[in-house]
Order: C-alpha cells, then sequence, then structure tokens
C-alpha cells in the first residue's frame, strides 16, 4: 500500500540528499506519470531550496513541474551539465499538455 502524500513527502524532507536523489531517480524512473505523483510542486521547491549539487541534478533530469525546470535552467547559464539534464527530462515533456516543453523555460522563474 503507498503511504498517504503528505506523510511521503514529510519522509522525502527528513531525507538526508543522497536518500532524496535516490528517490527523484526511481520516481523518474516509473511508469506512473505526472498526474499520478504523490509529491506536489511546493516539495519539489523545498528540496530545490537545500541547493544541494546532486538533488539539483537529480531533479534536472526528474522533476515533474516546469516551474522546477524553469529554476533550474536558470540557475547559472554556464552550467552546461544542470541545463541539458533539463533539456533531456522526459516526466515533463510527457506530463504537459497545454504548454509545450522546452519553451516552458523562455523566461526565468
Amino acid at each position: 500500500m503507498a503511504r498517504p502524500s503528505k506523510a511521503e513527502e514529510a519522509i522525502l524532507l527528513a531525507s538526508d540528499n543522497a536518500a532524496v536523489a535516490d528517490y527523484l531517480v526511481k520516481r523518474g524512473e516509473a511508469e506512473t506519470g505526472r498526474f499520478w505523483d504523490s509529491i506536489s510542486e511546493e516539495t519539489e521547491g523545498a528540496l530545490l531550496e537545500r541547493n544541494d549539487r546532486l538533488v539539483n541534478l537529480r531533479l534536472a533530469e526528474y522533476c515533474l513541474y516546469p516551474a522546477t525546470a524553469n529554476t533550474l535552467f536558470h540557475h547559472d547559464p554556464t552550467d552546461w551539465a544542470l541545463r541539458s539534464l533539463v533539456l533531456s527530462n522526459q516526466k515533463i515533456a510527457q506530463g504537459l499538455i497545454l504548454n509545450s516543453f522546452p519553451e516552458c523555460l523562455s523566461t526565468p522563474g
């Protein structure tokens, strides 16, 4: 049985950065998509506020929300590793219905 989303978020926010990075990879590789995810956009934002390199790289690759991707993409224009992971993020591209990707990254957040 899956945990309630708020419990999942609380556990994730209390976890160390390596555990968060592992979680993001597992979530990103899961078959289910954005609309069934138990982690909110606010939780992704809280993880982003940690400003940890590994967490940021994993968020860039596996985040589900355009606001998170946009913030990461514009964080440092010289960080090509981070920017290329954002551009290769398949979950955002699959999850956007009304907006197109990568056009949603055109303006800094």
